[in-house]
């Protein structure tokens, strides 16, 4: 466990090279201006891993992690991290280099400006990822940067994420009013979004008035999500309940992802589920057969 460091770039560790970390927790560690646990500059790897409690006090901001440079995320969890006086409550990524966010969790992370979640100011990949639980006053969940980046989000799950603006008008789940390109697949969306998206199909939103959408979107419909919970596999996830609409709503050959975020295969049941969580088949219901009556 690495915690309890202060710094004034990287609360914990400051790197301008390769760095590879697996299998660890940073825990309330502390930057006075940027990158409360990480601040990074060079091609980074985080895998198997934990950021709770961290933050920064300054700078940019990055409660957890700052990269500038190629940046890969996998099945890691960043919980509770804050940014006091930038954005990006967790994760601030930048730069570039290939940047992959991959089989993770984001949750109750809170920025005072941009991006409760996380700030996506480069081209970056977000599959397979759940984004919960996270609060600013722009860019509740994800705020997107640059006219000319491309953030492609892959079976994700946005939830819960909030602003401080009581109309949530800045976006509770994704605020995209720089005009990044954001390409979105199969994913639910619960909650606002500000800007313009381009939807690659059978995405589940809660908002009824998305820009960008297509005729295999569900709009306004509610996903029917449990509770943030241990549902199997190494960072928890919001399990969709069996009758909700986002079950078998993929036909098999447009499934995107051939596992989901815990590593279970897709499709469990007649067709892939939207969002981050396929449902076990076990716990789809079993058809009833029907009766012929007796000629």
């Amino acid at each position: 466990m690495v915690r309890y460091n202060q710094a004034g770039y990287g609360g914990a560790i400051r790197s301008e090279g390769q760095l590879t970390i697996t299998g660890s927790r940073f825990q309330q560690n502390t930057s006075y201006q940027t990158g409360g646990a990480i601040y990074a500059t060079g091609e980074t790897r985080i895998q198997d891993s934990t950021f709770l409690g961290n933050r920064s006090n300054g700078g940019t901001g990055a409660g957890a992690i700052y990269a500038s440079e190629s940046l890969l995320i996998e099945n890691s969890t960043f919980d509770t991290n804050r940014a006091f006086s930038g954005s990006a409550g967790a994760v601030y990524v930048t730069g570039i280099g290939e940047q992959r966010i991959i089989d993770s969790t984001f949750t109750e992370n809170s920025a005072t400006e941009h991006g409760g979640g996380l700030v996506l100011n480069s081209n970056v990949t977000l599959s397979n990822t759940t984004v919960s639980n996270n609060t600013a006053p722009q860019g509740g969940g994800i705020e997107t940067r640059g006219t000319s980046n491309i953030i492609t989000i892959i079976n994700a799950t946005l939830a819960n994420n909030s602003t401080t603006n009581a109309a949530e008008v800045s976006g509770s789940a994704l605020d995209n009013s720089t005009g990044a390109t954001v390409r979105l697949t199969q994913s639910i969306v619960d909650g606002t979004i500000t800007g313009t998206l381009t939807s690659r199909g059978y995405n589940l939103f809660t908002d009824s008035s998305v820009n960008g959408t297509r005729d295999t979107d569900l709009l306004g419909s509610d996903p029917l999500l449990g509770e943030l919970d241990d549902n199997g596999g190494d960072t928890q996830t919001l399990m969709p309940a069996v009758n909700s609409p986002a079950v078998n709503a993929i036909p098999v050959r447009s499934c995107a992802s051939p596992l989901d975020q815990r590593g279970i295969a897709r499709p469990q049941g007649s067709a892939c589920d939207i969002g981050a969580v396929e449902v076990d088949e076990a716990l789809l219901p079993t058809p009833t057969p029907t009766e012929t009556p007796t000629p």
